[in-house]
């Protein structure tokens, strides 16, 4: 029962934790720590840190390979750090472009992408010699904040996204030549982007105006429609089994449901307060809407049936809601808390 979704252990891990990333085949967690330089362990099994790694200076995002159980840390010194998931040791400090912020891997082909925001460029590195095979140059970053959801790929196409937050446009990067095959015009400050596998959409929120997303074919990189007037949003969740997309809206305390299929909002549902990130279990087709909180007051969990779009349970967890992952094998939803320096696991 949804009802009964609780919080079953807060874990304590190091200063400033800004993201997370799991191995499904481990059962392990990655928490780069950005103020202690360190990445947290944990056994998802035990719900326990069991290794501390130092890496290169400031982890901000990780991206793991569990095919060669790999993890992979953007550093804002410039470095990527590679850590053997199987004795927790770095392996390599590889040198990219200045103020890396987003990385993901391409578990067929073995890449790893890393967004360099100085130089506006993405680092290609081969995942079994640990080297940066090329670097491509895409539209302007802006180098002020790092955006941690600014790059995405997707495997099946051997596609990469980027976002070009600085440029108002979308960079299509071939994974076989590694070269910009297609430059979209998005929107005005492009904040996020996420795609769904099984239709091929990408989704690319424009957070100009009154907040927007736009939805682009990826076989014709083309935009196809643009959701409008959906507020300030934070970091939006897909259900790739029903094909629906929940958008957060932070100053109108509402998630927007926006139908995949027609590119219409079907409708909102009151969160409380500012709901900054959407996660998603399409197996239980169960939604988790995480709060930023502010000050003292813990952040909020809003657990909503994807059935009837309704808001079931509400859990507290720790302060400043900073990243989060869904373990769909597990039935576990971990919660990262930037301020408290804690990873909350809830059950269900």
């Amino acid at each position: 029962m949804i009802s009964a979704a609780r919080v079953i252990a807060t874990i304590k891990v190091g200063n400033n934790p800004t993201d997370i990333a799991f191995n499904r085949l481990t059962n392990r967690l990655y928490v780069p720590n950005n103020g202690s330089n360190t990445v947290s362990v944990i056994n998802s099994n035990i719900n326990k840190v069991i290794a501390t790694v130092r890496v290169a200076r400031g982890p901000v995002t990780a991206a793991v390979n569990p095919l060669t159980n790999r993890v992979y840390l953007a550093c804002t010194s410039g470095k990527i750090s590679v850590i053997n998931g199987l004795n927790n040791r770095v392996i390599a400090n590889i040198r990219v472009g200045q103020a890396p912020t987003s990385i993901a891997v391409n578990l067929v082909t073995n890449r790893i992408y890393v967004v360099n925001s100085v130089r506006s460029t993405v680092s290609v590195i081969d995942g079994i010699t640990n080297k940066v095979i090329a670097t491509t140059r895409v539209g302007k970053q802006l180098t002020f904040v790092a955006f941690p959801y600014t790059l995405a790929v997707n495997s099946c196409t051997n596609r990469i996204y980027v976002l070009n937050t600085g440029a108002n446009t979308l960079s299509v990067l071939n994974g076989s030549t590694n070269k910009v095959i297609s430059t979209i015009k998005i929107g005005s400050e492009p904040s996020s982007i996420a795609i769904n596998i099984k239709t091929n959409r990408i989704y690319a929120v424009t957070n100009g105006g009154n907040g927007s997303i736009a939805v682009i074919n990826g076989r014709f990189n083309r935009v196809i429609a643009t959701v409008t007037h959906l507020g300030d949003v934070g970091t939006i969740g897909i259900n790739s089994v029903t094909n629906r997309i929940y958008a957060p809206d932070e100053d109108s305390n509402h998630v927007n449901v926006i139908n995949g299929r027609t590119n219409k909002v079907i409708t909102q549902i009151s969160n409380g307060i500012s709901p900054r990130l959407v996660l998603v279990n399409p197996q239980l087709n169960r939604m988790y809407a995480a709060t930023s909180g502010g000050g003292s007051s813990p952040s909020r969990v809003s657990i909503i049936n994807g059935s009837t779009n309704k808001v079931v349970t509400n859990l507290r967890v720790g302060l400043g809601t900073a990243a989060g992952f869904v373990s769909i094998r597990k039935n576990r939803v971990y919660i990262v808390n930037q301020v408290s320096n804690t990873v909350s696991v809830i059950s269900g």
